[in-house]
C-alpha cells in the first residue's frame, strides 16, 4: 500500500508542523537544559522498554 500524492503532502505537512513545534518548545531551554532533558527522557525510555514484573 502506498500513500497518494495528497497523503504524502499531508504527511509532509504534519511532520513540518511537528518539527516547528518541537523547535519552539525546546527553544525555551538552554543547550545544557536540553541535554539534561534528553538524558532524563532516555532513562525513562529504558525503563519503559523493560518488561513489567508482577
Amino acid at each position: 500500500m502506498e500513500l497518494t500524492e495528497a497523503g504524502q503532502a499531508a504527511w509532509r505537512g504534519a511532520v513540518e508542523v511537528q518539527s516547528a513545534e518541537k523547535h519552539r518548545l525546546l527553544g525555551a531551554l538552554t543547550a545544557t537544559e536540553r541535554r539534561h532533558l534528553s538524558d532524563l527522557l532516555r532513562r525513562l525510555l529504558l525503563v519503559a522498554e523493560q518488561p513489567q514484573t508482577a
